[in-house]
């Protein structure tokens, strides 16, 4: 039996007039309580806000810490640190071959495994029509190094097997890799963009999420907070894999994500810098955070969070073009609505202290701080679309054995080559398109090798 269509009830005319009286009595009493917190609407014509910079000497770009003209090795090094590697030989455990032979893990042995994984890398191809293509690029490269440094000074394949399948990047070192990419950074430019990246994983793991807004779907959820080379290539900061043990009762919170991002511009001392975030990250807890903090930011609003904020913005907006700006003298925040001429992504709503109201006509075209906030987020796009072109092309785990742990370290392992590579031609005021990833695996795979 076929359902009955639903018929759209025909108002009358005094239910229309009622309903439009009752719409009017709403937004009446949505803008007076705006008002009565402090909201001022800007005059679009008169007022140009623009980003407050206490300090006439703040660099746009992030400045390393070593002036220094280091080679890619020596940079490569100082992320991929000694105690890190210390740490990555004692969480594999005790590691035996198939006749019960114990395998001994020295750095000298790390660094060869480092380096043969950095050269397949270079290389890029899957081989998707060759039986065991993966072990067929272990093989031609293990044939490089030995053309290069003699047989007997180069691992054998049993060896390069297991280390690949047992020394991993894991979620627990990201701590302190994210304290290294860190301690290479003096100063941290103009705005740090937090965000995040969904890395492709079907299998079972207390990591993955299901996010179908993301391309990828189901994976591992990557927190990232990123900044920007004098080049305009990103550099990552901080790293961090979500994950949920509720055996345990663990999980990570956004919260704790968002303090680690605004704690890291306190250290640096970097008072100038805008912290960027998208609407999943600020709430009014985080908002205070920022506050207490002296921290600049530019975030994101979600109606369910902000429901007052917004339902005042989106009736002041009304076609592609669109834009209002309010602004609170008293919290000194910017409040901005604004409909994106690409009309898939409609109405957007943002949140900022970092700007100071110049009486100015703004530019044709310009819609203040929502600009600067889809600038800051293509940064973070740059970032991860170039991930998606040099990651490890092979998979881990198959069968009775599990690739979680394999599949997070391919990507931390694919987050240290890129910015070791954007911070070498950076330092070395390299063309970006005179330096292409495969000569620069090949390059750091040789020397990291001789290491």
């Amino acid at each position: 039996m076929d359902k009955q269509k639903k018929t759209k009830k025909i108002l009358t005319l005094a239910e229309r007039a009622a309903a439009f009286a009752k719409y009017r009595q709403r937004l009446k009493s949505v803008k007076q309580k705006f008002k009565e917190e402090g909201w001022e609407i800007m005059d679009q014509k008169r007022i140009n806000p623009q980003l407050t910079k206490e300090s006439t000497t703040t660099d746009p770009y992030i400045i390393f810490a070593s002036r220094e003209r280091l080679n890619l090795v020596d940079i490569f090094l100082m992320f991929v640190s000694d105690d890190l590697v210390q740490k990555m030989i004692e969480s594999c455990g005790e590691i035996k071959f198939s006749n019960q032979k114990h395998l001994h893990i020295t750095q000298k042995k790390v660094y060869q495994l480092l380096a043969i994984l950095i050269y397949v890398y270079g290389q890029n191809g899957k081989g998707e029509n060759e039986k065991n293509p993966q072990q067929k690029a272990f093989n031609h490269a293990l044939s490089h190094f030995r053309d290069l440094f003699g047989f007997v000074n180069v691992l054998g394949e049993n060896s390069i097997q297991l280390l690949y399948t047992h020394l991993l990047f894991k979620p627990d070192h990201e701590i302190l890799l994210s304290a290294n990419f860190c301690s290479f950074v003096a100063s941290l430019g103009e705005m740090v963009v937090g965000d995040e990246k969904l890395f492709f994983f079907s299998g079972k793991s207390a990591f993955t999420r299901r996010v179908d807004s993301k391309p990828d779907k189901v994976g591992f959820w990557h927190y990232e907070l990123m900044g920007k080379l004098d080049n305009d290539l990103p550099f990552l900061l901080q790293i961090k894999t979500h994950h949920t043990l509720a055996s345990a009762g663990e999980t990570t919170h956004v919260s704790d994500i968002t303090k680690s991002w605004a704690n890291l511009i306190v250290s640096k001392l970097s008072f100038d810098t805008v912290l960027v975030v998208d609407a999943y990250y600020l709430d009014q807890a985080s908002r205070e955070l920022f506050h207490s903090l002296g921290v600049k930011f530019l975030c994101g609003l979600s109606k369910h969070r902000f429901a007052r904020w917004v339902d005042f913005l989106e009736t002041e907006i009304h076609r592609p073009g669109d834009w209002i700006a309010t602004y609170n003298e008293k919290e000194n925040e910017l409040l901005i609505g604004a409909f994106d001429m690409n009309v898939q992504l409609g109405k957007r709503y943002c949140l900022s202290n970092a700007f100071n109201l110049k009486k100015d006509k703004p530019h044709v075209g310009r819609v203040p701080a929502y600009d600067e906030y889809k600038v800051g987020f293509s940064l973070c796009d740059n970032f991860n679309q170039l991930l998606h072109n040099h990651t490890w092309p092979y998979r881990h785990g198959g069968f009775t054995s599990r690739g979680e742990f394999g599949s997070i370290s391919d990507f931390v392992l694919s987050c240290v080559l890129l910015n070791t590579f954007h911070s070498y031609i950076s330092i070395h005021k390299i063309s970006k398109n005179n330096f292409v990833f495969q000569d620069f695996c090949e390059t750091l795979s040789y020397d990291l090798f001789a290491y």
